[in-house]
């Protein structure tokens, strides 16, 4: 008699505490997150997910950021309007819930 065991890796957890900061230029911001338990499984990469709303569109950028990084610089961000980002982490299983949506309301000009 055979016995096959098959063994289910569960997908990683959410990053931890996505802190969104503002940089020396008015519209840029610099995040930065945790990582918490990989499912053991090394997280291969982590999915930052960059979102704003004006009165005309919807902008949706994903941006595919390396496992060893823990943090990511975006510029050229739209002045006046609210800026929602997530993070995501993927392993081999799949990727986690995403990590608390932080918003930040950029400057309407230079500071």
């Amino acid at each position: 008699m055979r016995v096959t065991y098959y063994l289910r890796l569960p997908f990683p957890e959410r990053p931890d505490r996505l802190i969104v900061n503002g940089t020396d230029t008015y519209n840029s911001v610099s995040l930065k997150w945790f990582v918490t338990y990989d499912g053991n499984s090394p997280i291969t990469h982590f999915f930052v997910t960059h979102r704003y709303n004006t009165s005309k569109i919807t902008r949706e950028t994903v941006y595919r950021v390396a496992r060893d990084l823990l943090e990511l610089h975006i510029d050229n961000l739209e002045v006046g309007v609210t800026h929602f980002f997530a993070v995501e982490a993927e392993n081999r299983v799949g990727k986690s819930d995403s990590a608390t949506v932080a918003k930040t309301i950029i400057s309407t000009g230079r500071y």
